[in-house]
């Protein structure tokens, strides 16, 4: 049986261990914890954007290829495209304004990937 969370038996005045910093007694810093949390998430969509941009542009570019002249699938393609390039475009905005908000919020290094990796890693430990 895996050792879940859920099944663990916790004597009381005990804590729980392995489940992070953020919460437990002497543990991190919430807001450290939050700007963590946050770079993830907004890091994770970026890239999910990415492909989703390049999936939609390779697929417009086809079926402009492909619509052989007939000016209704051209313009469905072109379509395509341009709502393709928008996405991308309000993706990347995105991650300024999230950028802008952390600044005006005070918190640091909301975007420092490199520090999260190195909190994720195997050897951090």
């Amino acid at each position: 049986m895996k050792n879940l969370l859920a099944v663990a038996k916790v004597e009381r005045g005990e804590a729980f261990e392995g489940i992070g910093t953020v919460g437990l007694e002497g543990g991190g810093d919430p807001i450290a914890g939050f700007a963590s949390i946050m770079s993830s998430v907004i890091g994770i969509l970026t890239v999910v954007a990415a492909i989703y941009f390049l999936f939609v542009l390779i697929t417009g570019a086809i079926a402009i290829m492909s619509s052989g002249g007939e000016k209704g699938r051209y313009e469905d393609a072109r379509k395509k495209l341009t709502v393709g390039v928008i996405g991308m475009a309000v993706a990347v905005s995105a991650f300024f304004i999230a950028d802008l908000v952390s600044f005006l919020l005070g918190i640091e290094n909301i975007f420092d990937f490199g520090g999260i990796i190195e909190q994720i890693s195997p050897t951090a430990q």
